[in-house]
């Protein structure tokens, strides 16, 4: 009896200790590689697609859920002075979700990617002006390219799947792109460039 009670004893206190310890490097790594995923995907016209947005959000929601038990937990049984002694790692984790957040809201990485990949865009516009075929464009700067379509003082071409259902760029010299069917829909960048948005 004595002897069951003193092995499952350092048991319980590897199992304490494990559990009292901040996150860790694993838990950072896919915080992080989570940002970038976010980042990468919110450089696109129109975010990512709605399937893509919800394997992010649910990603977060785990890692979320995940970080604050285990504070809970070390908070519990090993009290403030435990997540004290070691806050940066504790911190870490939300420091990248706010920081990818926040270039997210203010459209860094699309504005980045946009201004990257402009004198490619251009050039497109200086060759669809000219005469010159550019509906088997597949790749333009940083972006890539499903379909080019041109019309009388400008040029528009889908890139990805997007939320609303698929978005790319439109660029024309004179006013607002027209409506070429379906729902289409442009935010103005700059210049003659603008978001745009088709839905059926």
């Amino acid at each position: 009896m004595n002897d069951t009670v003193a092995s499952t004893a350092p048991a319980e206190g590897r199992v304490r200790a494990l559990l009292v310890q901040p996150i860790g490097r694993p838990t950072l790594a896919v915080t992080i590689a989570l940002a970038l995923w976010t980042v990468w995907g919110f450089s696109l016209p129109g975010g990512p697609s709605m399937g893509t947005y919800a394997s992010m959000a649910l990603t977060g929601l785990a890692i979320g859920c995940y970080w604050f038990i285990r504070l809970l937990i070390c908070s519990g049984l090993g009290g403030l002075r435990k997540i004290l002694d070691a806050w940066p790692r504790w911190v870490a984790p939300p420091v990248v979700a706010l920081v990818a957040a926040g270039l997210v809201a203010t459209s860094v990485p699309f504005l980045v990617r946009f201004n990257l990949s402009r004198d490619d865009m251009d050039q497109l516009v200086r060759e669809a002006g000219s005469g010159a075929s550019v509906e088997g464009a597949d790749r333009v700067g940083l972006f890539p390219v499903k379909r080019v379509e041109t019309f009388e003082d400008g040029i528009r071409f889908i890139v990805n799947d997007c939320m609303s259902d698929t978005c790319g760029f439109a660029y024309t010299a004179t006013g607002r792109p027209p409506n070429l069917g379906g729902e289409d829909t442009y935010h103005h960048i700059d210049g003659g460039w603008f978001v745009w948005e088709q839905s059926w």
